[in-house]
């Protein structure tokens, strides 16, 4: 399943402010990172590809500082695993100082 979500504010062009995916696998390119991570991959192949570590059950980057967590502009990548540990949820979310425009 693919979900894209914009925002439509007055004075301003509507803009993505994220863009998510379920399932077991991709289909095609949806489902798949610029980077090449693929829904249905394990948490090494996450480790692998963005260098993440863990932190009390939950994947951080080693680059620590962006995203939204962090107050930056850049836009941050969520994922979620299923019971084998395999990527089933993938969202790459921007605040509204950083949207992605169509």
């Amino acid at each position: 399943m693919l979900k894209i979500t914009t925002i439509d504010e007055e004075y301003l062009e509507q803009r993505v402010v994220s863009i998510e995916v379920w399932g077991k696998h991709p289909e095609a390119e949806i489902g798949t990172t610029g980077q090449g991570l693929k829904l249905g991959d394990p948490v090494s192949e996450v480790r692998r590809i963005y260098g993440l570590r863990s932190f009390f059950g939950v994947t951080l980057s080693d680059q620590a500082g962006c995203g939204l967590f962090a107050g930056s502009t850049a836009p941050t990548l969520l994922i979620e695993f299923d019971g084998n540990q395999r990527i089933d949820y993938m969202g790459l979310w921007t605040n509204k100082n950083s949207c992605i425009s169509y």
